[in-house]
């Protein structure tokens, strides 16, 4: 029961990472891009199944497609991307994107969205804490558990939550540090 809690809020802490990466910092990140959706041959696919994404220097991405008939639907995608806010430019073979640095306002609003996904995954372990205490009532109410085992599981259950709860607000609080600066 401990290990079904402790397998989805470890879920929870890798999906937060992933979230993460694609948090705009002023430096360029293959992730910011690789995920974007791109409507190639009425098929839905992400940027990355359809080019190779590199990132030369610290301001910019350059996304070179396998194919260059896809180049002009991944720059579409990228223009029409509202959280992005990049303006990609294509030479007809490769697409160039210059990573400007954040306003102090974007900055801002960055800093409360890695708060929100922060808060989302804490929200996430708390469910899960929840529906192992939900399945450990069931049981101590078939007189399956007793209730000094009762009380270990949510003693442990809440020191999970503590554990992983405390590494979610360390990997935040870097990620706000690494917004913030200039």
């Amino acid at each position: 029961m401990n290990k079904e809690a402790k397998a989805k809020m470890q879920a929870a802490v890798d999906h937060l990472h992933e979230e993460l990466k694609t948090v705009r910092t002023g430096r360029a990140n293959a992730a910011l891009v690789e995920n974007v959706d791109v409507v190639y041959y009425d098929q839905h696919m992400p940027v990355k199944a359809l080019a190779n994404i590199t990132t030369p220097d610290a301001k910019s991405i350059t996304i070179t497609p396998w194919d260059a008939n896809s180049t002009a639907a991944i720059e579409k995608a990228l223009h029409e991307d509202k959280n992005l806010q990049l303006n990609p430019l294509s030479d007809g073979k490769s697409i160039h994107i210059q990573v400007p640095p954040p306003t102090a306002d974007r900055r801002q609003q960055l800093v409360r969205q890695v708060s929100e996904i922060a808060e989302e995954t804490h929200i996430s372990l708390r469910n899960a804490r929840h529906e192992a205490l939900k399945d450990a009532q069931v049981q101590l109410k078939a007189k399956e558990l007793s209730e000094n085992e009762f009380d270990s599981i949510k003693k442990d259950l809440d020191a999970l939550v503590a554990d992983f709860g405390g590494e979610i607000d360390k990997v935040a609080d870097a990620k706000k540090q690494e917004v913030v600066q200039v």
